[in-house]
């Protein structure tokens, strides 16, 4: 998860969201360790908000990319 977010804050096409948006990366860092650890079946039990909330203000948009 931290290498996770150290690429996201060094993606140019994203970071700017989260330095605008994101107060508590460390908290965020906890968040995503707990659902991640229990969707993969881990110890922890999620008890954050569900994904579409989460995401529901955001600005997401499909689009399609290519990473090469």
């Amino acid at each position: 998860v931290a290498d996770f977010y150290q690429s996201v804050l060094k993606d140019e096409r994203i970071n700017q969201y989260y330095i605008d948006n994101v107060s508590d990366i460390a908290g965020l860092h906890t968040t995503l360790t707990q659902f991640l650890s229990f969707v993969l079946g881990g110890p922890n039990l999620y008890t954050g908000r569900n994904l579409v909330e989460i995401h529901k203000n955001m600005p997401i948009h499909a689009r399609t990319t290519s990473t090469t």
